[in-house]
Protein backbone atom coordinates (compact mmCIF):
# COMPACT_ATOMS: atom_id res chain seq x y z
CA UNK A 1 0.00 0.00 0.00
CA UNK A 2 1.62 3.75 -1.01
CA UNK A 3 0.42 5.38 1.71
CA UNK A 4 2.30 8.83 0.63
CA UNK A 5 0.04 8.55 -2.71
CA UNK A 6 -3.16 8.60 -0.23
CA UNK A 7 -1.95 11.32 1.87
CA UNK A 8 -1.13 13.10 -1.47
CA UNK A 9 -4.86 12.73 -2.41
CA UNK A 10 -6.48 13.76 1.33
CA UNK A 11 -4.58 17.07 1.20
CA UNK A 12 -5.18 17.57 -2.55
CA UNK A 13 -9.04 16.98 -1.90
CA UNK A 14 -8.35 18.91 1.56
CA UNK A 15 -7.09 21.85 -1.26
CA UNK A 16 -10.45 21.99 -3.36
CA UNK A 17 -12.37 21.29 -0.22
CA UNK A 18 -13.44 18.06 -1.47
CA UNK A 19 -14.37 16.81 1.73
CA UNK A 20 -16.51 13.77 0.73
CA UNK A 21 -13.20 12.67 -1.09
CA UNK A 22 -11.53 12.89 2.70
CA UNK A 23 -14.43 11.20 4.35
CA UNK A 24 -14.60 8.44 1.78
CA UNK A 25 -10.92 7.95 2.20
CA UNK A 26 -11.27 7.86 6.07
CA UNK A 27 -13.92 5.24 5.79
CA UNK A 28 -11.88 3.28 3.68
CA UNK A 29 -9.25 3.28 6.08
CA UNK A 30 -10.98 2.33 8.81
CA UNK A 31 -12.49 -0.63 7.41
CA UNK A 32 -8.78 -1.53 6.63
CA UNK A 33 -7.58 -0.62 10.39
CA UNK A 34 -10.71 -2.90 11.56
CA UNK A 35 -9.19 -5.97 9.20
CA UNK A 36 -5.97 -5.63 10.19
CA UNK A 37 -7.43 -5.30 13.99
CA UNK A 38 -8.49 -8.79 13.50
CA UNK A 39 -5.62 -9.97 11.58
CA UNK A 40 -3.73 -9.14 14.68
CA UNK A 41 -5.63 -10.64 17.11
CA UNK A 42 -5.49 -13.96 15.45
CA UNK A 43 -1.82 -13.86 14.12
CA UNK A 44 -0.87 -13.31 18.29
CA UNK A 45 -3.65 -16.02 19.26
CA UNK A 46 -1.40 -18.83 16.97
CA UNK A 47 2.01 -17.23 17.77
CA UNK A 48 2.51 -15.14 21.06
CA UNK A 49 4.68 -17.74 22.32
CA UNK A 50 6.84 -18.01 19.64
CA UNK A 51 7.17 -13.95 18.99
CA UNK A 52 8.61 -13.67 22.13
CA UNK A 53 11.27 -16.03 21.64
CA UNK A 54 12.28 -16.17 18.33
CA UNK A 55 14.93 -14.16 16.73
CA UNK A 56 13.75 -11.04 14.72
CA UNK A 57 15.03 -12.88 11.25
CA UNK A 58 12.41 -15.68 11.50
CA UNK A 59 9.49 -15.92 9.27
CA UNK A 60 6.82 -15.50 11.79
CA UNK A 61 8.54 -12.55 13.22
CA UNK A 62 9.15 -10.90 9.84
CA UNK A 63 5.39 -10.82 8.79
CA UNK A 64 4.62 -9.20 12.13
CA UNK A 65 6.91 -6.40 11.76
CA UNK A 66 5.84 -5.97 8.28
CA UNK A 67 2.45 -5.76 9.07
CA UNK A 68 2.72 -3.79 12.16
CA UNK A 69 4.44 -1.32 9.96
CA UNK A 70 1.69 -1.30 7.38
CA UNK A 71 -0.60 -0.96 10.44
CA UNK A 72 1.48 2.46 11.70
CA UNK A 73 1.05 3.99 8.13
CA UNK A 74 -2.58 3.13 8.35
CA UNK A 75 -2.96 4.80 11.77
CA UNK A 76 -1.00 7.85 10.14
CA UNK A 77 -3.58 8.25 7.35
CA UNK A 78 -6.21 7.98 9.50
CA UNK A 79 -4.86 11.44 11.68
CA UNK A 80 -3.61 13.06 8.89
CA UNK A 81 -7.48 12.20 7.39
CA UNK A 82 -9.04 13.10 10.62
CA UNK A 83 -6.72 16.55 10.91
CA UNK A 84 -8.57 17.80 7.55
CA UNK A 85 -11.86 16.60 8.65
CA UNK A 86 -12.02 18.06 11.65
CA UNK A 87 -10.27 21.34 9.89
CA UNK A 88 -13.62 21.46 7.91
CA UNK A 89 -16.12 22.40 10.80
CA UNK A 90 -14.56 25.72 12.08
CA UNK A 91 -14.31 27.05 8.86
CA UNK A 92 -17.84 26.49 8.14
CA UNK A 93 -18.91 27.87 11.56
CA UNK A 94 -16.56 31.00 11.43
CA UNK A 95 -18.33 31.31 7.80
CA UNK A 96 -21.96 30.35 9.43
CA UNK A 97 -20.69 33.56 12.06
CA UNK A 98 -20.08 35.79 9.85
CA UNK A 99 -23.05 35.77 7.76
CA UNK A 100 -25.13 35.90 10.53
CA UNK A 101 -23.73 39.41 11.24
Amino acid sequence: MNTKSIESKIIAAAHLRDFDTIRDVYVEMSNLKIKMDRWFDKYLDMFDEKLSTCDRNDPVKKLYNAKFDEYSRVSHVLKVAQSYMNQKEPANDNNNKNRRS
